[in-house]
């Protein structure tokens, strides 16, 4: 969707959505008190909301942001400055992207501020640039293999994260290993829903497994983050997926925390991986019963 969006002319978008009709863009405009950013009144043209931006992040409709869903609003507390401007916001997560009217550029660009319950935690100088580390993610390295789901290989298993060093935490037959167990469950999950991401960091666990979605696996359902610096393992998933399967990811995290409190690095993420394709099946085999 992002993709048709930012082309020029459109050759090729995909239609998820109803464009906006130039009578919603100026509410919205008389609602904001300013032009649209160029490139987002490209996104609306196309799409006047889609159900997914990044994570469970939804792009809102035009009529969702002039009436400040209740989304929105629970953002009021943390960043007054900004809650208006929210134009993408999270359906079960804390997260939103809003816009930040006090710095535009001279081509009318807006930056663009990451939101959590934190407040502000990231900015970028345009709705271009979110989309540029977005499109970053999620195709550097991956080769065109048409419609099949297909493991990129060791650089799509690790180049997407640069503050550890594998070749010094994991000799070279783990790194094999893991390569084939990744490798044997893309294959056998195919193209199922919903996305798995593993992100092994010698940042706090916690921090790496709520931010990693937008940094390092954008399309993931599930963050699993093994930090080596706290011993600890965590996970991120949608409430949908927690209240289904809660018990579950404890259990998973509970074991990979202990192995890392053991030192045992290279077990964890083997660990890492078998649980959460088994989790992956089982989830599967729901579905279809």
């Amino acid at each position: 969707m992002l993709l048709g969006a930012c082309a020029e002319g459109g050759a090729g978008a995909h239609e998820r959505g109803l464009p906006a009709s130039p009578d919603q863009m100026a509410a919205l405009e008389r609602h904001w008190g300013r032009r649209l950013p160029p490139l987002y009144r490209r996104v609306l043209a196309r799409h006047n909301g889609d159900h997914r931006l990044w994570f469970d992040v939804a792009l809102l409709s035009i009529g969702t942001i002039v009436d400040g869903s209740r989304e929105m609003r629970a953002f009021k507390a943390a960043a007054p400055q900004h809650w208006r401007w929210i134009f993408a916001c999270g359906t079960e997560s804390r997260d939103a992207l809003a816009f930040d009217p006090s710095h535009a550029s001279d081509d009318g660009e807006l930056p663009v501020v990451h939101l959590s319950e934190a407040g502000v935690v990231a900015r970028w100088p345009s709705l271009g640039a979110v989309l540029q580390t977005l499109f970053t993610r999620l195709f550097t390295g991956v080769p065109a293999r048409g419609n099949r789901a297909e493991y990129a290989g060791r650089n799509g298993l690790f180049v997407q994260h640069i503050d550890i060093d594998t070749g010094r935490l994991l000799p070279e037959h783990v790194l094999m290993e893991a390569d084939r167990r990744f490798a044997h469950g893309v294959r056998e999950l195919g193209d199922t829903e919903p996305r798995l991401a593993i992100v092994l960091t010698e940042a706090p666990a916690e921090p790496s497994a709520t931010g990693s979605y937008v940094y390092y696996e954008p399309c993931a359902d599930l963050v699993v983050a093994l930090s080596t610096a706290e011993r600890q393992a965590s996970m991120c998933a949608t409430d949908t997926l927690w209240e289904r399967w809660g018990p579950s990811f404890d259990s998973l995290t509970a074991s990979a925390t202990g192995l890392l409190e053991q030192g045992r690095v290279a077990d964890a993420l083997l660990h890492g991986i078998d649980g959460t394709c088994e989790l992956f099946r089982l989830m599967r085999s729901a579905r279809h019963a």
